[in-house]
């Protein structure tokens, strides 16, 4: 009787992940960049159990992992949005003088800032929880969390600092025909002439 319960729970279990592969895999389809996506989700799903094993046993744990898959819950930020993206405490530092300016110059805009670790999200609430309209992380660069993130926060514009390049979220930005743009980031002569 145990050998069954556990036998179909298995089954149910590989069938759950199967479905959920297939539903991935059709998401990606529709990136321009669908090989990409495809690995790139393929080896989040069979790694992402591997990490948490690796930080359960470590104590140290992936911090805003819920918001960086895309659940999270958005307020109503509207039509007019400005995103701004800062991965650590450097460059989240470093857009303050921007993120004023913009509240400024263009007061009917709702700004969000995302940022990428624990400590740049620490620093970016202490910062701007009371200029900004809403902070959260940054997905990971895989269709379905980019989906998911683009379709709460919708934003007009996004600019990011420093040159945080990710495939996957330019292409549903470009899809979405939302502008992207990266400020204060460097280039090399050989990656411009690409």
């Amino acid at each position: 009787m145990l050998c069954s319960l556990v036998y179909n729970f298995l089954v149910m279990i590989t069938y759950s992940i199967i479905l959920i592969l297939l539903l991935l895999v059709i998401v990606a389809m529709f990136s321009e960049l669908f090989l990409y996506g495809l690995v790139s989700t393929l080896l989040f799903i069979i790694l992402l159990p591997f990490y948490y094993i690796i930080r359960a046993i470590s104590g140290k744990f992936l911090y805003g992992w819920r918001e960086k898959l895309g659940f999270f819950k958005a307020p109503d930020l509207g039509p007019k949005v400005i995103m701004y993206h800062g991965v650590s405490v450097g460059e989240v530092i470093a857009l303050e003088n921007l993120i004023k300016k913009t509240k400024e110059v263009f007061p009917d805009y709702k700004i969000v800032v995302t940022t990428g670790t624990k400590t740049g999200q620490e620093i970016a609430i202490k910062k701007y929880s009371k200029i900004v309209d809403f902070i959260t992380y940054f997905p990971f660069d895989i269709p379905i969390c980019v989906q998911a993130f683009l379709s709460k926060i919708k934003p007009s514009v996004v600019l990011i600092a420093e040159t945080e390049l990710w495939p996957i979220f330019a292409s549903f930005c470009n899809l979405k025909n939302i502008k992207l743009y990266t400020i204060n980031g460097r280039m090399s002569d050989s990656t411009y002439k690409l």
